[in-house]
């Protein structure tokens, strides 16, 4: 079981949500083109990625529930996310992506509770399991004096 619940995840999750957001309202429109290097996202097309990129959670654990990943459909779900960050563009309206998938995200957080977080789901390869806590918020790979 972890000592982590929704209320944290949320609370964390709104944390970065809101910095990033700022960092993305300081960049100017005119950089939101961006490309450092050839194969790279630009800025804007980065930050729509950033604010849809949860959608891959809210997929596998809310709306379908998989206690598997093998054969899960991450490709087909890259396709949909590059085509929606190709439409995306304007700074304002990327700035409202991610503070609308944002909040839904959040409030779904808080719903969750230890008991489903700590429930195991079978990586893609098929061996290997792990929590439905989310990468990004499990502190287990650290040491406890971090």
């Amino acid at each position: 079981m972890t000592s982590y619940g929704g209320k944290e995840l949320a609370s964390a999750f709104r944390t970065v949500r809101k910095n990033t957001i700022q960092v993305a309202a300081d960049i100017p429109e005119s950089q939101y083109g961006f490309v450092a290097a050839p194969e790279v996202r630009s800025v804007g097309r980065m930050l729509t990625h950033m604010a849809i990129a949860t959608r891959i959670s809210k997929d596998i654990d809310k709306t379908k529930r998989l206690t598997s990943l093998v054969g899960y459909d991450f490709f087909g779900l890259l396709e949909r996310f590059n085509a929606e960050e190709a439409k995306t563009g304007r700074r304002a309206e990327i700035l409202e992506l991610l503070r609308t998938e944002g909040d839904r995200f959040a409030a779904w957080l808080e719903t969750l509770t230890p008991e489903f977080l700590a429930e195991r789901v079978t990586e893609p390869d098929g061996k290997a399991t792990k929590s439905r806590l989310p990468t990004w918020f499990d502190p287990s790979p650290f040491p406890s004096s971090i």
